[in-house]
């Protein structure tokens, strides 16, 4: 054997160990998560183990680049013992790693629907949550640390019996250095096709399965290591310019105008659920659920059937809630390059108006850029875990439980003097869904062991409103109760596309006046300029949302998740790349979206793609040019 060819086939060999462990984890994957791919094809699945390489391949050879550099580059100290223990520390390090952070996405995928990306990091790395949660996570997610370590195993073994046979071969073969370098050469042309993912003019992507797929199953097509290695790339947003300046007006327009009314100035509570799917809700589902308050409440409501959120995570359902700014990048801009953005805020609106403004949450000070974010967006003032300052309430992971921080949140905005706004986001339905022992067998268990932490929040939304009726300022006050993000579901028409993102909006009134439902679609982002309409707000401002009880209005709801944009209005949810519409459902006729109906009725849905597009257009151009005022 040719000395340079050896080492070939040794590099060859330990990358073959890797792409198997990298199919051993896709199967994971897929077997943590077959409620979400229950509807996918037997023979589909089949060939994202097929077509999953071509990703695992480029994501494999970015990741052991420097490894595969140090054999096949011609150096005489590839015979040193030393060097090839170093470069063994280095592929089994460095594997084991991104090996882990697959593994973390088998169970994290539930709650986001999407491969991790490199926002990850930021999200690890912000606030006190990650260390002071560690233990919970290992403890109850243990078998997952086992599978990982188990795969370490397996790594380790085999690449130690590759090094072995790489030590048998015979040293100090003769070999050209011309023969040696065009060795070389050709081994790293093929490599860095490999790397590219093929020959084609450019790199593949994260959108790239969608040739394979639909937009649904990408996730089971690529791996984590890879989506976040493409995102690592990703500086911002690219302008957009699908129309003139014209046509985009007439398709969307941000610019709210100034309607002819004399401004109320009642007080606004926006209280924020934590993971509270409509799903979860009874008065949403024919009475099955976990909410008997919050059902209690509704019925004297104006209730929201059709509501969406426009995000999967906190991080982004906040900016959407209060700022009206939905999720159509894939890092959140809360912690993306923009976030120093000058923004309209619903907070910022009233707070011009000699409004007070305030947000409170209580997990800890810093968590996920909250009280950088709504001080951007113009509160005032943000409570958190250290100013609450008693750990007696902690639940010992993620931060103050919510029934004592909800009669905290009615006594402070209690000291408010004039009218004020105060939105409260709660925190003891997130997982690790920690209930105080005082209320254990308390509230109604379900099959999910999120059910009974919602039974608590409801249960503390309860005591919350019990307090604030005796106080002065409940009867001038307008109430919205809003989700920041779905969670895990039961149902197959929760893990659909639309279904994973449907939320309950609800506005309340204690004087009853707002008692209805409206089958409006309506979502997160339409929240500011429903509630300026009913302050009956009457000066101009820029919001991305519509007001949901504008007639006029065109009524949709849009987000975004694994390169896909999605639309949905009364009858059709449509799918966007970028370029083109991939997909249309019919909604009534089709609710668990199993029939794509493009181009067959490409048409009738060319209206909707338009929208879409401004509203991307709208977005992209405004946020990387500092326009959202």
């Amino acid at each position: 054997m040719l000395k340079q060819s050896k080492y070939i086939y040794f590099v060859l060999k330990q990358l073959l160990v890797v792409t198997l462990l990298f199919e051993i984890c896709r199967l994971f994957f897929l077997l943590f998560n077959l409620n979400y791919f229950n509807e996918t094809e037997a023979s589909e699945i089949v060939l994202s183990f097929f077509y999953g390489l071509r990703f695992d391949t480029c994501a494999i050879l970015f990741l052991n680049s420097i490894y595969i550099l140090l054999f096949l580059l011609p150096l005489k100290l590839r015979d040193n013992v030393t060097f090839i223990k170093t470069a063994h520390i280095l592929f089994i390090s460095s594997n084991i790693l991104v090996l882990f952070l697959d593994c973390i996405d088998w169970s994290f995928f539930q709650f986001s629907l999407k491969r991790s990306t490199s926002d990850l990091f930021t999200l690890l790395t912000t606030g006190s949550d990650t260390i002071s949660l560690l233990p919970t996570y290992l403890k109850q997610y243990w078998f997952i640390v086992i599978i990982w370590l188990g795969l370490g195993y397996i790594l380790l073994k085999l690449s130690r019996k590759n090094e072995l046979w790489l030590a048998e071969q015979k040293r100090g073969e003769n070999s050209h250095l011309g023969t040696e370098l065009s060795c070389t050469l050709i081994t790293l042309a093929i490599a860095i096709i490999g790397l590219r993912g093929g020959i084609q003019h450019r790199p593949i992507a994260t959108s790239t399965a969608i040739e394979y797929t639909e937009a649904r199953n990408i996730p089971l097509y690529i791996n984590t290591p890879f989506s976040i290695m493409k995102s690592l790339k990703k500086s911002g947003i690219k302008e957009t310019n699908y129309f003139n300046k014209r046509d985009l007006a007439h398709f969307f327009n941000p610019q709210k105008e100034a309607k002819k009314s004399t401004f109320t100035k009642k007080n606004v509570v926006i209280l924020i659920l934590e993971s509270f799917s409509k799903e979860y809700v009874g008065y949403l589902n024919n009475g099955i659920g976990y909410t008997p308050f919050l059902d209690s409440l509704m019925q004297h409501s104006l209730v929201f059937p059709n509501g969406y959120a426009n995000a999967k995570r906190s991080v982004e359902g906040i900016p959407a809630i209060v700022a009206g700014i939905p999720a159509l990048m894939d890092e959140p801009f809360a912690s993306s390059i923009y976030q120093t953005n000058e923004i309209t805020s619903l907070a910022s609106i009233l707070k011009e108006n000699s409004y007070s403004t305030s947000f409170f949450h209580g997990g800890a000070n810093g968590t996920m850029n909250f009280n950088s974010f709504t001080k951007i967006a113009g509160f005032e003032k943000y409570y958190g875990k250290t100013e609450y300052n008693n750990n007696a309430d902690f639940d010992g992971k993620w931060g103050i439980f919510d029934e004592p921080f909800m009669q905290y949140f009615a006594n402070e905005i209690n000291k408010k003097k004039g009218s004020f706004l105060a939105v409260l986001f709660s925190l003891s339905s997130h997982h690790p869904y920690s209930i105080p022992l005082k209320h254990k067998g308390k509230f109604k268990e379900g099959p999910l062991e999120i059910h009974k932490s919602i039974g608590y929040t409801d249960y503390s939304l309860k005591q919350f409103f019990n307090t604030a009726k005796k106080m002065k300022w409940y009867e001038n006050t307008l109430f919205v109760l809003v989700a920041d993000h779905t969670s895990i579901s039961k149902k197959s028409f929760y893990q659909n596309r639309m279904g994973s993102y449907q939320i309950p909006i609800v506005y309340f009134a204690p004087d009853n006046s707002l008692d209805s439902i409206n089958k409006t679609i309506t979502q997160q982002i339409d929240i500011t300029p429903t509630l300026l309409h009913l302050l009956s707000y009457n000066k101009p401002y820029f919001c991305f949302g519509n007001n949901a009880l504008d007639s006029k209005a065109s009524h949709y709801a849009v987000n975004y998740i694994n390169n896909t944009f999605y639309y949905v209005n009364k009858n059709y949810a449509l799918e966007f790349d970028g370029t083109k519409t991939t997909a249309i459902y019919d909604l009534k006729a089709d609710s668990l979206l199993q029939h794509n109906l493009y181009p067959i009725i490409a048409k009738e849905s060319k209206e909707s793609e338009n929208r879409l597009k401004a509203l991307i257009q709208t977005y992209n151009n405004r946020i990387i040019n500092n326009r959202l005022k």
